[in-house]
């Protein structure tokens, strides 16, 4: 279930989708435990994204990789501003 979790913040969805996600599948598996079809909810242990929690959990994880290109790209002055600059852009968009 965690790798669902993580596979969905890989595709860079907006945090309400991958909320909304995470909740569709809790109720679905909440549905087959009612059916008897499955003996405990394994997306139980899932967690929304919080809406103050670190950009990790909103940005994908290729920023991070992003930010060791740029500061190995030597063609690449002030790779600080420009990381500073990525790092505000994402904020922005989880805002939305």
């Amino acid at each position: 279930m965690h790798l669902y979790r993580d596979f969905l913040n890989n595709e860079g969805l907006p945090r309400k989708t991958m909320n909304r996600r995470l909740s569709s599948l809790r109720a679905f598996c909440e549905f087959l435990l009612s059916q008897n079809i499955i003996r405990s909810n394994p997306a139980k242990v899932l967690r929304n994204y919080s809406n103050t929690g670190s950009d990790e959990a909103y940005a994908p994880n290729f920023f991070s990789e992003f930010c060791t290109y740029i500061e190995g790209d030597s063609n690449t002055p002030n790779s600080d501003v420009i990381k500073d600059d990525v790092h505000e852009f994402l904020k922005f968009t989880k805002s939305l």
